[in-house]
This record gives structure tokens, sequence and C-alpha cells, in this order.
């Protein structure tokens, strides 16, 4: 169980933006397993559209977690010196 000082409390991190990473990382751990419970329930396919979901979100997820790695203190202070 995460906790909202590690993964929540974006409104006095410096880098909020590392909180996106690390929630959605979660989130990617948890939500295919519920989505093929799901459909194991329901007898659905996992096919929308002619698109195979869980193989687009496994795509995207592995990107994210490459992006994940690439993090850095230079990356964010780069990221965030471009916003203001």
């Amino acid at each position: 169980m995460c906790h909202s000082y590690t993964h929540g409390n974006v409104g006095i991190s410096k880098y909020p933006l590392l909180h996106y990473f690390e929630l959605n990382i979660i989130l990617g751990s948890i939500i295919p397993h519920t989505f093929v419970m799901l459909l194991e329930h329901t007898k659905y396919k996992r096919e929308i559209n002619n698109v195979d979901v869980l193989k687009s979100f496994e795509n995207d997820f592995v990107k994210l977690v490459s992006q994940y790695y690439e993090r850095s203190k230079e990356n964010f202070e780069a990221y965030y010196s471009y916003k203001k």
C-alpha cells in the first residue's frame, strides 16, 4: 500500500512530474490484471475495433518504464526551468 507522502504529495514536491511516473507504474501493474479478470468474468474479448487492448497497453507501459529509467535530477531541472 502506498501513501501520499511517497506518491501523492504533489503539492509540495520539487518535481511533481516524478509522481506521474510513479503512480502510473503502480497502476500499470494493477490495471492489466484487473482487466483480464473482468474479461474472464464477462466473457468479452480483449479486442476493441480490432485492437488488442492488452497488447496496446503493454506497449505503452514498456515506453513509460523506459522513460522512468531515463529520469535524472538534470532532466527534471531542465524540464522545470523550461516551464517557467
